[in-house]
């Protein structure tokens, strides 16, 4: 009578364990050994290339400076990294400018350490008639001068940070003091207007591209780590950056 009774209590362990297992499981059975394929942007099964691009509209001049500003720019259009953008960034882009850039990153080896860059970009742009986005391949020596323009750029930001890269390979600047004469880093650190940077993720602060327009110079002070970088225009509507060297 007890192995029976044992039996009995097993079997109903048994059905319980398995009644609780497949509760977790979704209800339809072919979903249950589904998996999900996840395709990376360049690649055309990507729903971003079979997805028209939603009705919306162009952001304003202030927001396009908010926007893209931070970006190395190519041909006046943003360039994107493939890890590190959505696509809802990327279809405002559209809208607003027809056309983008985008690479895949990888990490390259240097005798002063290990860079970020790029080993391959390709360019999109938006069709009239469908208004999907169409892949562009680029050519030789085009591609070669964007990958080094995307190298020179995380260069920079390791050199200084994510802000300054964009003031050096993002939009120029649209104005510069007339008549233009060259800063010299000492006027820069004595006498520009200086704007904290409060945090690392941050690329772009109200006012700072207008004070380099206005007086040809800033200062970034980054609240992190106390350090300083001297801003100023040159004559090709660039931007230099310099740090100086912190005094003992």
């Amino acid at each position: 009578m007890k192995v029976i009774i044992l039996r009995a209590l097993c079997l109903v362990l048994m059905a319980l364990a398995l009644t609780l297992g497949t509760e977790a499981l979704p209800l339809s059975p072919g979903l249950q050994l589904q998996r999900r394929e996840i395709y990376p942007l360049e690649d055309l099964r990507h729903p971003f290339w079979r997805t028209p691009i939603p009705q919306g509209r162009m952001s304003s001049v202030p927001e396009r400076h908010r926007l893209y500003s931070s970006y190395t720019l190519h041909n006046g259009a943003p360039v994107y990294d493939a890890d590190r953008v959505d696509v809802e960034r990327l279809q405002q882009t559209l809208r607003d400018m027809g056309r983008f850039y985008f690479y895949r990153s990888r990490i390259e080896k240097t005798k002063t350490g290990p860079v970020e860059t790029a080993s391959d970009a390709w360019g999109v742009m938006k069709t009239g008639s469908t208004q999907r986005p169409v892949q562009i391949g680029i050519l030789d020596p085009e591609k070669t001068l964007l990958l080094e323009r995307i190298k020179s750029a995380y260069i920079d930001e390791a050199r200084f940070n994510r802000l300054v890269r964009g003031l050096k390979h993002g939009k120029p600047l649209e104005n510069i003091p007339r008549p233009f004469k060259l800063k010299r880093w000492a006027r820069v650190s004595s006498s520009a207007p200086i704007f904290t940077l409060p945090s690392k993720e941050i690329d772009y602060l109200e006012g700072l591209r207008e004070a380099l327009e206005t007086h040809g110079m800033a200062i970034v002070h980054e609240a992190w780590s106390n350090r300083r970088i001297l801003l100023r225009a040159v004559k090709s509507y660039g931007v230099e950056a310099f740090v100086p060297v912190a005094k003992s």
